[in-house]
């Protein structure tokens, strides 16, 4: 009895030792570094995917950082402060990365650890994706006046090189070579397909213009459907989003039916709901704006087909504040700082019509509308009604705005939001793209939130209207 005893402890002494030594796999990375040059605002890890994955990282006083990050799998994912910084970054489960990093001189940055082949690639990649941005800039208009053959083949050799990139970092797993390798074909697709097309019709001014022959076969079949690449590639999802609008555009046309139904209509074969709900949200839901006919049955739709329970909620509350924002209604109210000193506020201008237009610096149509308010302003100088620009520029594009102000000569009104398109009067208009027009009657009460553009002839119908 004793003998068998002891053997029996012999054995369980000895499976212990066997999983001591065999290493059990977690799904968790350890990531720590410093990040030189930043302010302090906390860090994301996170997929593209707006819906997808994310985790915050934050820094000490001193900009460094060290936490354990369990992964839904291992891959590339981007570090970013969701403001001024963005960089994709590989992580794999059951290892330790550290990054240093200088935003003032991003081509130092280092990385130690467990996985450094697949990190210092990805540092190479952009490098290669930035310098053609530059030619890009610095080429401007003449950069998609190329012919398409000649334009094509510059493209082909920027793949060739992002490609090759690949080759020369041998060792990294199957997988992430395999998604990196659709990643450089969907920025090749992301030029040839959806930037150049658009761009060489416009500048040439020629609308109808027919590229050769298998020019955009390349794009015609992309795959939509893809809900893995979307949460990793960024040319990916600019593309799929660009050919959605594309193909419901043109379904809408021949079958006779509104665009958010042909949009769904576009939708409804596919089987990622990332996809799917983010498309419909993005597509659909922009229609949603004051004034719209459509806007219950537009809401009824998205809230009928799409599963996300964080999309349904943004969209319902979304659906809300325009209901809020409907003539007749008090207007959100706004006390900004005046370019001219102060700060004005909507109370300031009770007892006269005020027509506001919601811009920024870097936006063109803004600044397309600028002559056409300028000559309604001129216009109506004597009149009962006060023009306002309120600008929803970045903080730190304030002294731009300052001197866009006066090179163009900008009159009115001139105001700078407080926390640009997150700004609460922003916000309470539902505005998710600009320029964006709103007109106010004396009593501060909504006539139109979604007012016609300074370049429309229904805007001074509408001022004739109300006698102004």
């Amino acid at each position: 009895m004793k003998t068998n005893l002891f053997t029996l402890l012999l054995i369980l002494l000895f499976t212990v030792s066997c999983h001591r030594e065999k290493k059990e796999t977690t799904d968790y990375v350890i990531l720590t570094g410093s990040i030189l040059n930043h302010s302090n605002t906390p860090l994301n890890i996170k997929e593209f995917d707006q819906y997808g994955f994310s985790h915050e990282i934050m820094l000490s006083s001193e900009g460094s950082f060290r936490d354990t990050i369990s992964l839904p799998y291992s891959g590339k994912y981007f570090l970013t402060d969701d403001k001024t910084f963005s960089s994709a970054i590989y992580l794999e489960q059951d290892k330790v990365l550290n990054i240093h990093l200088d935003l003032d001189h991003l081509k130092s940055t280092k990385f130690t650890g467990d996985l450094v082949t697949e990190n210092k690639y990805l540092a190479l990649k952009d490098s290669v994706i930035t310098n053609l941005k530059q030619q890009l800039k610095k080429q401007k208009d003449s950069f998609y006046l190329q012919k398409p053959t000649v334009f094509k083949a510059k493209i082909v050799d920027f793949k060739t090189d992002l490609d090759n990139l690949i080759l020369k970092h041998p060792n990294m797993k199957p997988q992430f070579v395999q998604e990196e390798k659709r990643d450089n074909h969907y920025h090749y697709l992301d030029y040839v397909y959806r930037l150049y097309p658009a761009s060489y019709k416009y500048l040439t001014k020629q609308p109808d213009f027919k590229f050769p022959e298998g020019f955009l076969d390349e794009g015609n079949a992309l795959d939509i459907d893809n809900g893995e690449d979307f949460k990793r590639s960024i040319p990916y999802w600019y593309l799929i989003h660009n050919k959605i609008q594309i193909d419901a555009y043109k379904k809408a046309s021949e079958d006779s039916i509104p665009y958010h139904k042909a949009v769904l209509a576009v939708l409804n074969p596919l089987t990622s709901n990332n996809i799917k709900d983010y498309q419909l949200k993005s597509i659909v839901g922009r229609k949603l704006k004051p004034g719209n006919a459509n806007n219950e049955d537009i809401y009824k739709l998205l809230m009928s087909n799409i599963s996300n329970k964080k999309v349904r909620e943004e969209i319902t509350n979304a659906y809300d504040r325009i209901k809020a924002v409907a003539k007749g209604n008090d207007s959100p109210t706004f006390d900004y700082e005046n370019f001219k000193g102060g700060r004005t506020s909507l109370e300031n201008l009770r007892g006269k019509y005020v027509y506001i237009d919601v811009w920024a610096t870097w936006c063109a149509p803004c600044i397309k509308e600028i002559p056409s308010l300028k000559k309604i302003e001129k216009k109506y100088e004597s009149k009962n009604i006060k023009f306002v620009s309120i600008s929803v520029d970045q903080k730190q594009s304030y002294d731009k705005w300052k001197a866009m102000i006066q090179e163009k000569e900008l009159g009115g009104i001139q105001l700078f939001s407080d926390n640009a398109m997150q700004s609460t009067f922003i916000t309470k208009y539902n505005i998710k793209g600009i320029p964006r027009f709103i007109l106010i009657d004396p009593a501060g009460k909504i006539v139109d939130a979604n007012a016609p553009r300074p370049s429309h002839p229904e805007l001074i119908e509408l001022f004739n209207t109300l006698k102004i």
